[in-house]
């Protein structure tokens, strides 16, 4: 499964440039994801796999999803490098120590995602 990347969103329309902004939340943040357009005939053929794709921008606190058939996305500042463990470190920290120790012993997650889990342990640790 992909890492969720939440970040601002930044979509250039003709000439114009717009940020997303969720609509239900107001939230500025998001992570991307591809989507099949499934229209019936290919379905009925079988051929799924080969219908048009759309980029889908889903929302970091409301689920909110956009859905754009070709957009031209521009990172808000691309000078700036995103740190995965920080993001994931930050998307743990509400989680409970028993989940958390399901994620270091589980060969479902990478490397960074065990990292971060550790982390996070530790920093509740140095707290009390």
């Amino acid at each position: 499964m992909k890492e969720k990347n939440f970040s601002k969103r930044i979509i250039c329309v003709g000439e114009q440039e717009i940020q997303l902004k969720c609509p239900v939340c107001g939230c500025e943040e998001f992570y991307d994801r591809k989507s099949l357009l499934n229209t019936a005939g290919m379905t009925y053929l079988g051929l799924d796999w080969a219908n048009d794709e759309a980029t889908n921008y889903v929302c970091r606190d409301c689920s909110y999803i956009f859905w754009f058939e070709s957009p031209r996305e521009k990172l808000e500042n691309p000078e700036e490098k995103r740190d995965p463990l920080k993001e994931l470190e930050a998307d743990f920290t509400d989680m409970s120590e028993k989940r958390l120790r399901k994620i270091i012993e589980s060969d479902k997650y990478n490397d960074t995602a065990k990292k971060a889990a550790r982390n996070v342990l530790a920093k509740r640790r140095t707290e009390i």
